[in-house]
């Protein structure tokens, strides 16, 4: 189980979100703690996504 998974299960235990928001909510908190920064702008890169730098 990825550190992802394991995440979105602890999380899907407090928050009653739906899965495509709560999936989105443990990235972002995944990311920022891997690339240890508050800089969204920083974090977005790391994020395994296919958009455009201009939508962030």
């Amino acid at each position: 189980m990825t550190h992802l998974n394991e995440l979105y299960l602890i999380l899907n235990k407090y928050l009653k979100w739906n899965k495509s928001h709560l999936k989105c909510f443990a990235l972002i908190m995944l990311v920022i703690i891997l690339k240890q920064t508050c800089n969204l702008s920083s974090a977005s890169k790391a994020l395994p996504i296919k958009c455009l730098p201009q939508s962030f």
